[in-house]
């Protein structure tokens, strides 16, 4: 799923050791436009390379592409909110812009 709006808090970031060596994940909070008020989801950055690769700042404007997942442990069943795709919303506005020419570089027709 997407969801594109604000981040509005950043916590932590937390690390731990598991079988397959060393791990650390962020929680963000954004905050998105839900009909007549506004929502917010928490959601998971998980890994170093992904924390660097996306650099989520306070107030950010993005798009984030959302997976949900739920696994069960010691009888208890856990839900999680990963973020698989992170796009600041200033760059896909960028690319869907049509490039502006000033009146002196028009065609005279």
């Amino acid at each position: 799923m997407q969801f594109s709006g604000t981040i509005s808090k950043i916590m932590p970031a937390r690390t731990g050791k598991g079988a397959k060596g060393e791990w650390v994940s962020q929680t963000f909070e954004l905050t998105y436009q839900d009909g007549q008020f506004p929502k917010k989801i928490a959601f998971d950055v998980f890994g170093e390379d992904k924390l660097r690769e996306t650099h989520i700042s306070l107030n950010e404007k993005l798009l984030v592409d959302i997976d949900f997942t739920t696994r069960e442990y010691k009888g208890g069943l856990y839900n999680s909110v990963n973020a698989w795709r992170v796009t600041r919303l200033n760059e896909t506005e960028n690319k869907n812009e049509a490039p502006t020419v000033a009146a002196a570089d028009r065609p005279p027709f």
